[in-house]
């Protein structure tokens, strides 16, 4: 993905709202990051395919919207193109509020000392033709420089908008719904970023709950749910500084902790476990004592050169001896 100056940036996403004008579209972040990737030279294929739709005067309907943005965001990677625009867009929101703010301090002055002159001119009956012209020009000025005002402040609410739009999407693209911690691409992500910084030791804990089916089987899926809110909590609290928590699929947690190795990994595991494993649980409304909770975890620390898929499939078979040995209890790969 090639990347862009602020300046840069700033005239691809001014080039990207006049296009979405132009075309008659909503400002949306698909609609925002189709048309900064055509004109980034970032999507040649699909500007190709908005390249033939304008040519057969064919209309650009949001699901063609849809369907190009998605595979912008295939090509760049995912959620890296939604996080790299919010980025630049906060660059020209920031630039164009700077500009209004200059912009509306210079008009008031300008106007003022024009509308003085202006007034001291058109009190003089003697002044004649050219003075009259002079008078006319000094007023186009003052409503041109508050037309100019007016455009940069609607432009940079129609960018604020976006920006919060791009930030939603972002945050929606990384994170589970159901527990509010990171999801699996994220946690990809994180992982493979970590690993092209070089970071050194980075250590990886997965967590399954014990039994969970027990849970749904016999409490119902409401309060499964509620229990994978609880570890999903309760392990995300135990992270280390510059870690993230991801569900993994089902009732599977793993955290990737950067610049920690495995001996102080085993004991971050260890206290979230106990953690998780002094709850009490309850039955909402009746408050019925449902038992305990227990947790068994498995943890790897990343050898070198190792794949990402390889270090969560060392930390899987750590998880499984630990299951295998009596559950509630957290075991390493060497």
């Amino acid at each position: 993905m090639q990347q862009h100056s602020q300046d840069e940036a700033e005239v691809i996403a001014a080039k990207a709202i006049a296009s979405i004008r132009e075309k008659n579209l909503a400002f949306t972040p698909d609609s925002f990051e189709l048309f900064y990737a055509y004109h980034s030279g970032n999507a040649t294929s699909v500007k190709a395919e908005i390249d033939a739709i304008s040519r057969a005067n064919k209309p650009l309907t949001s699901k063609i919207v849809e369907r190009c943005a998605h595979t912008v965001r295939q090509a760049s990677g995912p959620g890296a193109q939604v996080s790299k625009l919010t980025n630049e867009v906060s660059n020209v929101v920031n630039d164009v509020l700077g500009s209004v703010r200059d912009s509306t301090t210079g008009n008031k002055s300008f106007s003022d000392s024009l509308e003085g002159f202006a007034s001291t001119l058109d009190g003089d009956s003697s002044s004649g033709a050219m003075i009259q012209q002079m008078l006319e020009e000094t007023r186009r000025a003052i409503a041109s420089q508050w037309a100019l005002q007016e455009k940069l402040t609607t432009a940079t609410e129609q960018i604020t908008s976006l920006k919060s739009e791009l930030e939603s999407a972002t945050n929606a693209s990384l994170t589970d719904q159901l527990t509010g911690v990171a999801n699996r691409r994220a946690l990809d992500e994180f992982l493979e970023l970590e690993i092209e910084r070089g970071t050194q030791p980075i250590s990886l804990i997965i967590g399954d709950v014990d039994h969970f089916k027990n849970f749904n089987d016999k409490w119902g899926h409401a309060f499964g749910d509620q229990v994978l809110k609880l570890v999903a909590k309760s392990i995300n609290q135990h992270e280390p500084e510059g870690s993230i928590t991801a569900r993994f699929g089902g009732e599977e947690f793993i955290m990737v902790a950067p610049k920690i190795g495995l001996q102080a990994a085993m004991g971050v595991a260890d206290a979230a476990r106990k953690f998780i494993g002094s709850k009490v649980l309850r039955k909402r409304g009746s408050h019925e004592n449902v038992g305990n909770l227990t947790i068994s975890m498995g943890v790897a620390c990343r050898k070198p050169g190792e794949s990402v898929e390889d270090l969560i499939n060392r930390a899987d078979s750590a998880l499984y001896q630990a299951k295998k040995a009596g559950r509630n209890r957290v075991m390493s790969s060497n």
